[in-house]
């Protein structure tokens, strides 16, 4: 099982970002505060829920940003099924409810565009 691609929105310095990634390995390189650990923070809190850094997550939250979307397509097995997964966060930590969830995601879909 692998992350075949992800999208991280308002994490830390990373105010939107799209990464294609390999099955096998990928290599984060990059100058100082360019956001390779921002990056590592965005898949730890897609598996975790939770940042490895701050337990506030408003620290997480892009300081211009109310909200923090970070959402994955997942490969799995050898049938090549894919599956989304994703977590949205407020600055305020929580959840964010259904309909505000809906309407931010299709702000997503239109910024793929």
């Amino acid at each position: 099982m692998h992350i075949s691609r992800i999208d991280v929105h308002e994490v830390r310095n990373l105010r939107n970002a799209t990464l294609d990634c390999h099955s096998l390995a990928n290599i984060i390189y990059g100058q100082n505060g360019s956001g390779k650990t921002s990056l590592l923070e965005a898949i730890h809190l897609l598996g975790r829920g939770r940042s490895f850094r701050h337990r506030d997550l408003r620290l997480v939250v892009n300081h211009s940003a109310e909200n923090l979307v970070v959402s994955a397509s997942i490969e799995s097995g050898k049938a090549s099924r894919s599956n989304k997964l994703g977590v949205m966060r407020s600055r305020t930590g929580q959840c964010l409810p259904r309909g505000l969830m809906v309407r931010l995601s299709k702000r997503l879909l239109s910024l793929r565009r």
